[in-house]
């Protein structure tokens, strides 16, 4: 479908109407909008900021952040406790907070946003275990 030309009698049509509901603008977007997608063989599962029920990040599922912990757990000497905490929420003023960004070791371990939490790591030689710890869940955040 060649959309500049479809563009152009549009383009015609609404300056020889002499009442127009709806600027011809966004119509044209979105005719070049459905021309790109349909050009590109229809990629409509294709945002990398979309996060499907069996992912905690875009695009790594959640598999890949247990295999993570478990990696560590293996590599921690025994009877070790490992704590790793959550970036906490920064505000600029009483009511304005910062950007939130995570902590890099937190998010890599556990692909969880969540301010002001823990992933605490025990290895002792019988077990290994992971426990997250949260804050409480609040309605309003």
């Amino acid at each position: 479908m060649r959309v500049a030309p479809l563009v152009r009698a549009l383009q015609r049509a609404a300056a020889t109407t002499a009442h127009r509901s709806a600027p011809l603008r966004p119509i044209a977007r979105s005719i070049h909008a459905a021309a790109a997608g349909s050009a590109l063989g229809g990629i409509d599962g294709a945002n990398p900021f979309h996060v499907t029920s069996k992912q905690l990040q875009p695009g790594i599922p959640r598999s890949e952040f247990r295999q993570r912990r478990e990696q560590l757990l293996e590599n921690l000497p025994e009877n070790t406790a490992l704590i790793v905490h959550a970036s906490t929420t920064k505000y600029m003023t009483n009511d304005i907070p910062y950007e939130f960004r995570q902590n890099s070791n937190f998010l890599y371990l556990t692909g969880l946003e969540e301010p002001d939490s823990l992933a605490v790591f025990l290895k002792t030689p019988q077990t290994s275990s992971f426990v997250l710890f949260v804050r409480p869940r609040d309605a309003h955040r």
